[in-house]
């Protein structure tokens, strides 16, 4: 199975390289062309290869005996301790390279918990104390992220005349989610035969653990030690997101279309067949994953959690290890092995069907690549409007046509959340109105299309027109 496993690994990590430098020129969101599921399939080899070294700690071209010695703890494979757990953001240098003192090997963040730093007018720094429960909202994101003020600075700036604040705000993305801990569970049922029961009751102690602590770190935050659970399915209600087992069939096959696309899908299904029947000690695992991971996704949507897409890049992803093997598994089997001549031919399908399919996700790249460009001017004709100077901070509130200018008008303006109102949902009488300057505009720059609308947005009756640009306009009634 070597030469199945390193060409398996090595055609998705390229692509997962490609998909990294699409990344970075601003291409984000749904992409189609397989290009997140070939992203999710590099990260998963990534995973299966020897652990690459992570420091900040520099090697010299002419080593002095520390660095010598550092230099032969890489060469060896010997790991590198960073000083906190967190995530590499970006490596700097490949295993053998030669940096000179003073390089970084990797750049290492920590995401959980997140560092919020804000600065508030002087006015309200007496309401400020540690402790403080603040609430956070992103952009395109209707989740609001709830965290604690940790540090306040001891002294008002002068220039601007604000008071400098931090807070930490939990990161549930960079925890494992619900759906890892049923999987959790089931790994512990898999090894439960043949153990005795002090070292079973501790594994299960630590299977019960992540839940425990999720439901501790919602009680302390919110309350509620549910409230990840309830105020999802709230969210998913309010925006009408699809959910219920008896949505799950109809669903499930689409969005793992959306995410893999047809080709993969083939040569998952066949990939998969062919390996359970020819190499099943390999093939067994996980398949018994990739069914685990589903019946988790049933049991979040029974308990009425959105069937979302990025819920299902786990079985994607084991679909997609399955195409990869759909393509190259032949490789596995003895030369003399007749079985090898009709599973190459499958693999010679395989391929010729994703080769057929790469002009059209092209295209699809490159519509996507266009929906961001009218995104970010919109977002930037947004931004030049609240820094022309047309808001004065007596006149008060701002209302905008949906809920995702809100963020963005706060931190631009320096203003609460509360004072940035929506509406769809509150028809202002005195203040300003953010309105679209364009039907485009007020299509491609909402937050949700299932955003709760009981009123229309529209410029009020009595405000005057004091500013506008390409994309939006700014009625005043002060």
């Amino acid at each position: 199975m070597r030469n199945l496993g390193a060409l398996v690994l090595a055609i998705p990590i390229l692509v997962a390289v490609y998909a990294r430098s699409l990344l970075r020129r601003g291409i984000a969101g749904r992409l189609g062309a397989g290009i997140a599921a070939a992203a999710i399939i590099g990260l998963v080899a990534v995973v299966s290869l020897p652990p690459a070294q992570s420091a900040a700690s520099p090697v010299s071209e002419k080593p002095a005996p520390v660095a010598a010695e550092l230099l032969d703890a890489v060469r060896t494979g010997h790991s590198l301790t960073a000083p906190f757990a967190g995530s590499v953001r970006e490596r700097h240098a490949t295993p053998g390279q030669y940096l000179a003192t003073g390089a970084p090997v990797v750049t290492i963040v920590k995401v959980h918990p997140l560092r919020l730093r804000v600065s508030i007018p002087e006015r309200e720094s007496s309401s400020v104390r540690v402790g403080q429960l603040v609430r956070v909202t992103l952009e395109g994101d209707p989740t609001v992220h709830q965290g604690r003020v940790s540090r306040i600075s001891p002294a008002i700036e002068e220039d601007s005349r604000t008071l400098n604040i931090e807070a930490e705000v939990a990161n549930p993305a960079g925890l494992l989610r619900p759906e890892a801990w049923l999987l959790s569970a089931a790994y512990l049922a898999w090894l439960a035969p043949g153990r005795e029961r002090g070292e079973l009751l501790r594994l299960a102690a630590l299977a019960a653990s992540a839940p425990a602590l999720w439901a501790l770190s919602d009680l302390l935050v919110t309350g509620d030690p549910l409230h990840s659970l309830t105020g999802t399915r709230d969210t998913a209600e309010t925006l009408r997101r699809r959910t219920g087992l008896g949505q799950v069939p109809g669903t499930v096959p689409r969005r793992l279309g959306e995410i893999l696309r047809e080709p993969v899908l083939v040569g998952a299904a066949g990939g998969g067949i062919l390996a359970l029947a020819w190499l099943r000690d390999r093939a067994r695992l996980p398949a018994i994953v990739g069914v685990a991971s589903m019946v988790a996704f049933c049991v979040l949507a029974a308990a009425g959690l959105p069937i979302l897409g990025r819920y299902l890049l786990l079985p994607a992803a084991l679909l997609a290890i399955f195409a990869g093997a759909g393509a190259f598994g032949w490789l596995a089997l003895a030369r003399e092995d007749p079985r090898r001549r009709a599973w190459a031919a499958f693999g010679a399908l395989v391929l010729v069907l994703l080769a057929a399919f790469a002009p059209a996700q092209a295209d699809r790249l490159a519509s996507l690549r266009r929906s961001i460009g009218i995104q970010e001017r919109i977002r930037d004709d947004l931004h030049a409007l609240a820094d022309s100077g047309a808001f004065r901070a007596a006149c008060a509130p701002v209302a905008v046509p949906n809920h995702r200018p809100v963020p963005l008008l706060a931190l631009w303006l320096d203003r609460r959340s509360s004072g940035i109102v929506s509406a769809q949902l509150r028809r202002p009488r005195r203040g300003y109105y953010v309105d679209p300057a364009t039907a485009a505009v007020e299509r491609n720059f909402t937050l949700d299309r299932n955003d709760p609308r009981p009123l229309t947005a529209a410029v009020p009756p009595g405000f005057a027109l004091v500013a506008r640009n390409r994309s939006w306009r700014l009625f005043a009634r002060c």
